[in-house]
């Protein structure tokens, strides 16, 4: 029975180290489209959320914008539009002309409507809408909208009548009811409609928490009028499920419930979320970044699965400078581009979250994984007629929307606490890059990188660039690539800034610039750790530690013992770590006080080796050494490493008076004498079979002679007369 035992548990622990996790991909089963991805983004930030990060939708507010909310009524009649009373900052202008050249929609919010419409005379802190100016309030968006193509060229994508339309804020903001918001939307139809504007209206901007969302929806759909000109409801992000998304926590239900409303009346609703949190909330209260972006991860998962949201914006004023949220939805909205069909996936696997997409108008496939476990996951990925290879980007806690290798889908390798975007894509191949290790220098130094193995995938025919940027830019005055394609090696140049210490990361990107997925699907990025240290690192100092000896009259008795010479060998400017080891505690047991202090306690004979190490904290980079280990021999008592009767070993005569005579079976290496107070009277190396020492001048008293053989030691206590 124990045979059998013993072979079912090996065969189950076996099992158990080859299984894998099961993502199963039905094409057939669709969902909701992708009409955008994006961020309610910034002036500043704009180019790396549309041409980085790939943002294929972006939220613009009008926040008070000087030309349009503080503009006074342009005439009495909302029927007679002044045109010339509206004017957009150039600014703004820039950004929105700046998105349609990535054919990026923009969707623009009211935020509040022109102080002389609301109660309060102000755009900020609330107020409502006055009930006789609802037909100016039409008017007022028609002359935003048709503004906004004068001078921009194009139509905006979308706009919406009102942020957040249940918090009176400091910053421009209007109280409304389900039914005030539903008049609002249906005027702004109306003006829109008459004049044959094509632009879409978008409704709500709500937050599940209040638990109104249902009938600020319902509303428009209740109203015969209203639900033909609104064309997506929409919320703000309300998700307190955190990372078990199992479609029975609040959002989830909320998701839900909202959904089933957007399909209740025809035309049926998009459902968008157009503004996610804002990160910089979760750094200052102390959060790590990677445990924001499995958040953000989860949230969006949340939202795509149970919510079949079409548009997913994030709201922040984020980066490329390496943050984790930020390269999360650079690997989502990449490569999940507008047109994206949603087809049901699942996962055997709690710790697994996944979504998958076709695209037929990019010819494209995306598979997201979320691996929000501890523990590192193996997973097969089963997609019925498979297009072929799939290249693997990830982000993690130390990987930032990377480029990590390709699959076939049979297996797939997530590490704990990341998020992977397969991606299938035809008509390109990625370019090819060697990767680079950490790159280690001098401060106030300068110098060059080489790059090697560069081509453009294969294809022999596309234009390559590379370009580099770091995430602590201050860190250089010169940072920059020279290459000419189609070569295959380059050079990175780099000179520090004066003074300047710390670590970076470098982005190296390489583009063959191939138009397939949007032009999405043409670079990758690789992230270099940059070190710039201020002096190569020199070894601690202390002296050499004499052997010791205790008596047996010492035992269980602590002995302190200093070190001298203790430095860290750098001018004094770094902290110092004493640890110490005992080869053998039970015979002597050793510890460190401060960094210049042993206390031994010797227990009982014997004799050990005892290591001390001196460390500091500074670094080993560019052969810089950080730590110095000195060994010394303590002898206890008697020492026991051969026993009495082991005659290979002889000292006579004892007593002894002038010449002690040493025998050995095997050539003796050494000899030390002791006194009773551990005091040592030099160490003879011997080399012999056969030695003698003088101990004529030596006073009388008990002493130990410590002999060590090439394969054996031993204590012999003698008496001097």
């Amino acid at each position: 029975m124990k045979k059998i035992f013993l072979t079912v548990i090996v065969l189950c622990f076996v099992a158990c180290l080859h299984a894998q996790v099961a993502v199963t991909i039905d094409p057939l089963s669709k969902k909701q489209t992708i009409t955008g991805l994006g961020t309610c983004t910034t002036s500043s930030l704009i180019n790396d959320h549309l041409y980085d990060m790939g943002s294929s939708m972006i939220r613009l507010s009008i926040l008070g914008t000087p030309g349009l909310e503080d503009v006074h009524n342009d005439n009495a009649d909302p029927n007679n539009l002044d045109l010339s009373a509206f004017t957009w900052p150039q600014s703004f202008i820039d950004i929105a002309k700046a998105a349609q050249q990535t054919k990026t929609k923009v969707i623009v919010n009211a935020f509040s409507p022109p102080a002389w419409m609301k109660s309060n005379g102000d755009v900020n802190n609330g107020g409502y809408l006055i009930d006789s100016l609802y037909e100016e309030f039409g008017e007022w968006a028609l002359g935003c909208v048709k503004a906004f193509r004068q001078q921009a060229g194009f139509d905006m994508y979308a706009f919406g009548p009102q942020n957040e339309p249940e918090f009176p804020e400091p910053y421009p903001s209007c109280i409304y009811t389900p039914q005030q918001l539903m008049k609002a939307s249906k005027w702004i139809g109306r003006k829109f409609d008459s004049a044959g504007i094509n632009v879409k209206i978008f409704h709500g901007e709500i937050l599940f928490a209040q638990s109104h969302a249902l009938q600020f929806f319902q509303a428009v759909n209740n109203d015969s009028i209203c639900k033909k000109y609104v064309d997506a409801f929409a919320i703000h992000i309300s998700d307190n499920d955190g990372l078990n998304v199992t479609g029975t926590g609040m959002a989830s239900t909320w998701y839900k419930l909202c959904y089933n409303e957007c399909l209740r009346e025809e035309p049926r609703k998009e459902f968008w979320l157009t503004e996610d949190s804002d990160m910089d909330g979760y750094k200052q209260n102390g959060v790590p970044l990677m445990d924001a972006c499995l958040l953000e991860a989860c949230q969006f998962y949340n939202g795509m699965y149970y919510g079949n949201l079409s548009t997913w914006l994030y709201c922040a004023d984020n980066s490329r400078q390496a943050q984790q949220v930020y390269y999360l939805y650079k690997q989502l909205f990449r490569f999940i581009r507008p047109h994206a069909v949603r087809v049901f996936s699942s996962a055997n696997d709690p710790d697994i979250y996944t979504l998958a997409f076709v695209n037929d108008s990019v010819k494209a496939t995306t598979i997201v994984l979320i691996n929000k476990g501890n523990t590192e996951k193996n997973v097969t990925v089963n997609l019925p007629s498979s297009p072929g290879v799939f290249d693997i980007f990830r982000t993690s806690a130390t990987e930032y929307c990377e480029h990590v290798g390709k699959t076939d889908l049979s297996r797939v390798v997530l590490p704990a606490r990341s998020i992977s975007s397969l991606v299938h894509v035809e008509g390109n191949r990625l370019p090819t890059i060697d990767n680079i290790d950490t790159i280690v220098v001098l401060k106030n130094s300068s110098g060059t990188i080489p790059l090697t193995d560069i081509s453009d995938g294969g294809e022999g025919n596309q234009t390559v660039t590379l370009s580099v940027f770091s995430t602590m830019p201050t860190y250089f005055t010169t940072l920059s690539v020279q290459y000419t394609s189609p070569d295959s090696s380059a050079t990175l140049t780099y000179t520090c800034a004066y003074n300047i210490t710390g670590e970076a990361l470098l982005g190296i990107t390489i583009d063959d610039h191939s138009p397939v997925m949007d032009g999405f699907y043409s670079q990758k990025t690789m992230f270099v750790k940059f070190i710039i240290i201020p002096y190569i690192n020199k070894a601690p100092t202390f002296d050499s530690i004499p052997d010791q000896y205790f008596s047996q009259e010492t035992f269980n008795t602590e002995k302190t013992l200093l070190l001298t010479g203790v430095s860290d060998g750098n001018g004094g400017i770094q902290k110092l770590s004493l640890s110490a080891i005992s080869s053998n505690p039970d015979i002597l047991n050793v510890t460190t006080t401060g960094t210049s202090m042993l206390k031994l306690t010797p227990r009982k004979d014997g004799t050990v080796t005892i290591t001390v190490t001196l460390k500091d904290d500074g670094n080993t980079y560019l052969g810089g050494k950080n730590s110095l280990t000195r060994i010394f021999k303590v002898v206890c008592g008697t020492g026991n490493a051969m026993s009495r009767e082991d005659e290979s070993l002889s000292v006579f005569p004892d007593p002894v008076s002038d010449v002690l005579y040493l025998r050995g079976n095997e050539e003796i290496v050494s000899c030390e004498i002791y006194d009773l107070q551990g005091k040592g009277y030099g160490k003879k190396i011997v080399g012999q079979r056969e030695f003698s020492i003088e101990m004529q001048d030596l006073p009388a008293g008990i002493y130990f002679v410590h002999i060590t053989t090439r394969h054996s030691s031993r204590v012999f206590k003698i008496v001097k007369e």
